[in-house]
Order: structure tokens, then sequence, then C-alpha cells
């Protein structure tokens, strides 16, 4: 148990050490775009507004990922630590690649790797939902085709439903039907391999049971207070916004080409969880020094 921790523990700082750094190149390669930004005379009004929308989108986001956990009575602090840990790594590696040090610290929390790449799956699903009723309408009605990044989240989201929905009823007819008509080894193992697969979607079930139109708002809420954000960021760069600078962002997240905005997001969002996450494990590492001199 103490080895575990231990690794634990190592893996974290190497890959906290190892966005620190992508942050550094990412700070260089924007270089240009910060420093005009940091001279543009930008109204207070606009800095204040679109910094308390970053911390609401965050909380909004952190709330729904609470939600899809809630069963599993994670401790709320400590949730939180690993929610801003998480997401500065999210933020500064590329391609959401951060999203496997996700999968990895939430299936530590757990102890079960089934609940902490299901309920990462769950949260991408209902992200993925809400981002298409923006990214749908405009494609289709203003620029008449979509986008095959777009076109790749649409199908994502129709194989999952379809995965869902038609999984119990398959499992129940198959299930009855190697019961009642078939007795060898290998029927066992079907057997076996069916209800391993049932126990996945039981787990999925578990995680947004009685509460999946609520984590759906959250996420709805949160892309809509994004789209002002970017809004946000593109007066502040003096840059003319239109719905087809929010496209533009929502694609360059996913195919890793970072423009002006996402490069402002990107850098600005990581110092802040970089900062608010050097804070907290600080005062955690700090408390802990107390206690044990007592």
């Amino acid at each position: 148990m103490e080895n575990k921790k231990v690794q634990y523990n190592i893996i974290n700082i190497i890959v906290i050490v190892l966005a620190f750094l992508f942050l550094g190149n990412l700070m260089l390669k924007n270089k240009d775009i910060i420093s005009s930004f940091s001279t543009i005379n930008t109204k207070i009004e606009i800095v204040i507004v679109g910094s308390i929308t970053f911390c609401v989108i965050h909380i909004l986001k952190m709330l729904r990922f609470y939600l899809i956990l809630l069963e599993e009575k994670l401790e709320l602090k400590r949730f939180i630590r690993i929610y801003i840990k998480t997401a500065f790594v999210n933020i500064t590696l590329p391609v959401k690649s951060g999203e496997l040090f996700r999968f990895y610290c939430y299936s530590n929390e757990t102890n079960n790797y089934k609940i902490g790449l299901l309920s990462i799956l769950v949260e991408r699903f209902f992200d993925t939902c809400a981002l298409l009723l923006f990214l749908l309408p405009f494609e289709m009605f203003f620029r008449n085709k979509l986008s095959y990044i777009t076109l790749s989240l649409l199908v994502f989201v129709i194989i999952v439903f379809i995965i869902y929905n038609v999984f119990n009823p398959i499992y129940e007819y198959v299930n009855r039907f190697f019961i009642l008509n078939i007795n060898s080894k290998k029927s066992l193992k079907v057997l076996e391999i069916l209800e391993n697969q049932n126990e996945w979607y039981l787990y999925t079930k578990k995680l947004i049971k009685g509460r999946f139109s609520l984590i759906f708002f959250l996420s709805f809420l949160a892309w809509t207070l994004e789209y002002f954000f970017v809004y946000f960021i593109s007066k502040a760069l003096e840059l003319q916004f239109t719905l087809d600078t929010f496209n533009t962002y929502i694609n360059s997240v996913f195919r890793g080409i970072v423009d002006k905005v996402l490069g402002i997001y990107t850098v600005l969002g990581a110092i802040v969880f970089g900062i608010t996450m050097l804070g907290v494990y600080a005062i955690s590492f700090k408390k802990r020094g107390n206690s044990s001199v007592k």
C-alpha cells in the first residue's frame, strides 16, 4: 500500500513538472500575443467580467464531475485538489493528452479503474452533446457543411448513445439464450465475457442515475459561458468577434493548432491553475507540518 502511494506521488511529480515545461514552451511560442495583450489598453470591466466568467466555467465543470462521482463519496476538499491539479495538466499538455493523467488520478482515488475511465467518458459524452448544440446549427446553416471535427464528435455521441441504449436488451436476450440452449465451456466463457460487459454498463448507469439532466444542463451552461469568455478575450485582443470566432476556437482545441484566442486562454488558464495548485499544496504541506510538530 505504501509502495503504491509512493509510486502515485512520483508519477504526479513527473507529470506536473512536465506540464510546467509545456507551459514555459507555450509562453515562449505565444510571447508576441502575450506582450501585445499586456500592452493593450484593455477596459478594466472586460478583465473583471472575463476573470469571473473563467472562474465560474471551471466551478461548473468541477460541480459536474463531482455529480458524476457523487456516489463514490469522495472527500470534497481532496476532490477539489485533484480537480485543480488535473485541470492544470489537461490545459497545458497538447491535444487533451492530460485526460490520461486525470484517468490515473481518479482511478487511484476511487480504487477502481473502471470508475476512473467511465466517469471521464460520461463527462466527455455530456460535454460533447452540449458543445454540438453550438457547433451543429452554425456549421449547417452558416457554413453549409460540417467540419471533420464536428462530424467526429457527432459520430462519437451517436455511437455511445446507441451502445448504451441497445446493450441491456441484447444482454438479456443473449444471456437467456446461452443459459437455456447451450451447455459447454465455450458458452460459459461467453457468459463470463457478457457478465463483465454488463458490469461496465451497470457502473455507467450508476454514474448518471437520477442526475443526467443536471449534468447536461451544467455542461450546456459551461459552454455558454465559454462562448462569452472567448468574446471577452477577443475584445481584449481588439479582434473582431463573430460566430465563426468561437467555431475556429473549438476546432483549434481539437486540432492542436493554437490561434491568438486559444493561445491566451491556454496560457492564462494554465497560469491560474498552476498558481492555485501550488498554493493549495503549499497550504496542505504546511498543515501537515504543523500536525507533525504537535
